[in-house]
């Protein structure tokens, strides 16, 4: 790998993370439990960090709005057709407090008082029920909804689902592809180069770091996984990342890793694509 796509690489990789052990497969790279670690912690890193700011580039393809209860209400009451055009029929992640419940949860009410304006949420059937229950007037909850219909006093959201219930289904479904990825499959999805990057420093992150890491010592000697750990491991993958010209070692296995990829039939060309797009 040529000098300038290794600098592309650290920088995407610092970019990224500005942010259950893996099935073993017939073919294609075979994940150590450490690398599952680290592919399961830089997952849940960008999605709980997009559900708190509204950035990660795992929500770009297709587009997830994050959406502000009083912003989006002032926009929509100013221009319901301009607002309609940008939202209906897509999907956001919106979190205020709640105003009011109907029923058994069915509907979850937002207000705004300037610009006066409703926010309706229809909770989906697949709606996790322990998630909901907490869910009562004067305490901020937040869902991912569909966009259904905007006007300038009020709008509509269908098939809601309680944030915690996305971000575990979401990193399931990222964690599915990333393992399908290094089997060698070829997957339609746009995010691809993505997943192909956090395999990427997964896999190089697993070789480089030390022996007494934060990282490697919650896989040896932790039942489970706390968040606390978690973002512990990748401020420590971030700063090995951040600090990869210091390390003699560093462009050695980023070759090491290239090679070993590319002979288990893992199109490394997407990881080259992610570093681009991010350079």
């Amino acid at each position: 790998m040529n000098s300038c796509i290794k600098f592309s690489l650290t920088k995407a990789a610092a970019a990224l993370l500005g942010f259950a052990p893996a099935a073993a497969f017939a073919s294609g790279y075979q994940l150590s439990p450490l690398e599952s670690y680290l592919i399961q912690a830089f997952a849940q890193e960008q999605i709980e960090g997009f559900i708190n700011t509204g950035t990660s580039s795992l929500f770009e393809n297709p587009k997830v709005f994050y959406l502000r209860a009083k912003p989006f209400a002032k926009f929509a009451a100013a221009d319901a057709k301009k607002a309609s055009d940008r939202y209906v029929g897509k999907y956001g992640i919106i979190n205020s407090n709640v105003f009011r419940v109907v029923g058994d949860r069915e509907k979850i009410i937002y207000t705004v008082k300037n610009p006066s304006y409703t926010i309706t949420l229809s909770t989906s059937v697949d709606s996790d029920k322990s998630l909901l229950k907490d869910v009562f007037p004067g305490r901020r909850h937040g869902f991912y909804c569909r966009i259904d219909e905007i006007g300038d006093k009020e709008a509509s959201f269908g098939d809601c689902i309680p944030l915690g219930q996305f971000e575990a289904s979401k990193a399931a479904q990222v964690e599915n592809v990333i393992h399908r990825y290094l089997k060698g499959e070829k997957i339609t999805d746009p995010n691809m180069p993505t997943y192909a990057m956090m395999a990427y420093m997964a896999i190089v992150s697993a070789k480089l770091l030390a022996e007494d890491s934060v990282c490697r010592t919650t896989v040896i000697e932790e039942v489970s996984y706390t968040p606390a750990d978690r973002r512990l491991c990748t401020q420590e993958v971030s700063e090995l990342w951040q600090n990869a010209g210091l390390n003699p070692r560093f462009d050695e296995t980023m070759d090491r890793v290239e090679d070993r990829l590319r002979e288990d039939g893992v199109d490394v060309e997407l990881i080259k694509q992610a570093a681009s797009a991010l350079d």
